[in-house]
């Protein structure tokens, strides 16, 4: 008898820290703690060292910028500053919030603004959003003159959206490297090289009787788990130790989506991508992608379709050109032209004529997304077949971008990209002015700078201009674009609705949760 009671009383209790454990996770109708699965770790937690998976994810929790977009090409909405003036098409005066301090209660004003975009230029590692800013200033405490170069399309929002910004008090203490000072809703509690990153509210939040919608903070504490292997992650999310990813492969969705076995135990949302899938040629002198007729035939050897099959299980398309189909001024006539379709013999013909039939060996690396390293796989096993020896090397986000600017490490690099506008696509990567000189793979070519800068200025972005610049894009080829898959973000019941960023990044602090 009195056995049975003790294993009673053994249930009670438990049954008891149960409902406790789901009291506590929401603590004023908010979860104290949300868990979600990342691909790679932040490397850094400077403000403006290179980006990846990581920090595009956390960052935008810890640190903070002039103005934010809730859609891809959307105005800027206000966050650190309040609004801005437009004194001509290439001059901007900005109006700081006169309130506003970081975690640790150091001040900001419009010289720290000033400082920080200064010093990210100069660090060099952000590129698009600063290489079109001729001058910042301050013109008071919270008034900033901003000038661009040029008035090209989407150029004033990569300006303002872009450039997280810090005390220059707090930055110049220790660079920020592993302890970040922001002035975002959370701070960093934890953070375990390669593993984890915790994140805690911000009780010294500086705007918290009247934050921006991205700014909220519904959670008590954010917990990023870097986990890149697909099965993990599938079974993570299973056992629950994470509450989202969107990470999931293609070949584990089908449980998730209407009709399979896990569908209704979670929140699943999904989307065409936005970003394009794509290939880079390594354009620099000596390099065997110097040569557009090497270019060419990597492009004719690649059967697209089976990598949209193999990588992504046939959920997307193919690209008929290096321009996001969702972007704003994409030209739906491109569809209907050639675009490199897969021609094996052709491949074959333009090696021969390059002088590589003998053989070739080149590198190619991408990053740790699942997809690309089965990309980069499917890739190989093509290229094999006209005579291209290909060796994969995949690297976690900081490494990967700091190797893809490095001529000397890689041959063809796999990457995702897009912007709101076609034009904005090109420039994240195609800019000669934002690469000293060459495009961020090294090809010099002044034909193409000036049909790039004629379709993405202003008063000469139109669509015959912009139909120039993309046919002699394609005929010099120094990026191929393979195709564009589906995004699935899924999560546990514990949300209610997914916040996601113009670039489809969740924000946790953001999300509606379920009662």
């Amino acid at each position: 008898m009195m056995k049975k009671f003790t294993k009673l009383l053994s249930l009670l209790l438990a049954a008891l820290m149960v409902a406790s454990l789901t009291i506590s996770a929401f603590a004023d109708g908010h979860p104290s703690v949300v868990r979600i699965q990342i691909s790679g770790d932040v490397g850094s937690m400077a403000p403006w060292a290179p980006d990846g998976n990581g920090r595009t994810n956390v960052f935008p929790e810890i640190y903070e910028t002039l103005f934010y977009q809730e859609t891809l090409g959307g105005d800027p909405v206000p966050l650190l500053a309040k609004g801005y003036d437009e004194i001509s098409e290439t001059e901007y005066r900005i109006y700081l919030n006169e309130n506003i301090h970081d975690s640790q209660g150091n001040p900001i004003n419009a010289n720290d603004v000033v400082y920080s975009y200064t010093t990210c230029t100069a660090e060099g590692n952000q590129k698009p959003y600063v290489g079109n800013i001729e001058s910042i200033t301050a013109e008071d405490d919270y008034t900033i003159n901003l000038k661009l170069i040029t008035a090209g399309v989407g150029a004033l929002q990569d300006a303002i959206c872009s450039v997280r910004i810090v005390s220059e008090k707090a930055y110049t203490e220790d660079k920020m490297g592993t302890i970040p000072v922001g002035t975002g809703p959370y701070v960093l509690k934890e953070w375990v090289t390669g593993a984890t990153i915790t994140l805690v509210k911000n009780e010294n939040y500086w705007a918290d009787g009247n934050r921006a919608v991205i700014a909220q903070a519904n959670c008590d504490e954010i917990v990023y788990k870097v986990i890149t292997e697909p099965s993990q992650i599938m079974i993570s999310l299973q056992n629950g130790e994470i509450d989202y990813t969107s990470a999931i492969s293609q070949a584990d969705i089908t449980h998730f989506l209407e009709g399979g076995d896990l569908a209704d135990q979670y929140m699943v949302k999904y989307q065409p991508a936005t970003l394009a899938q794509v290939l880079f040629f390594n354009c620099s002198e000596g390099n065997p992608f110097a040569d557009v007729g090497m270019r060419h035939a990597v492009s004719y050897a690649i059967d697209n379709e089976a990598v949209l099959e193999g990588a992504y299980e046939g959920r997307g398309a193919v690209s008929h050109a290096f321009a996001g189909e969702k972007s704003a001024d994409y030209q739906e006539k491109w569809k209907t032209e050639d675009y490199y379709e897969y021609n094996p013999e052709k491949a074959k013909e333009l090696i021969k004529e390059a002088g590589y039939d003998k053989g070739l060996k080149v590198r190619l690396i991408c990053d740790a997304i699942p997809a690309h390293v089965m990309m980069a796989q499917i890739i190989q096993l093509y290229l094999g077949q006209v005579g291209i020896e290909v060796e994969i090397n995949s690297y976690d986000d900081a490494l990967f971008n700091t190797y893809r600017y490095d001529p000397t490490q890689w041959d063809l690099h796999i990457n995702n990209k897009a912007g709101a506008f076609v034009v904005q696509q090109w420039q994240y990567s195609l800019d000669a002015r934002l690469f000293g000189g060459a495009t961020c793979n090294f090809l010099v070519d002044e034909q193409w700078q000036q049909l790039y800068e004629t379709a993405s200025a202003l008063s000469t972005h139109t669509p015959e201009n912009l139909d120039a610049a993309w046919q002699y894009l394609k005929e010099i080829d120094p990026v191929y674009s393979i195709c564009f898959s589906y995004d699935y973000f899924v999560g546990t019941k514990l949300f209610d609705t997914f916040y996601l960023t113009d670039k489809d990044f969740l924000i946790p602090g953001a999300c509606v949760y379920a009662d």
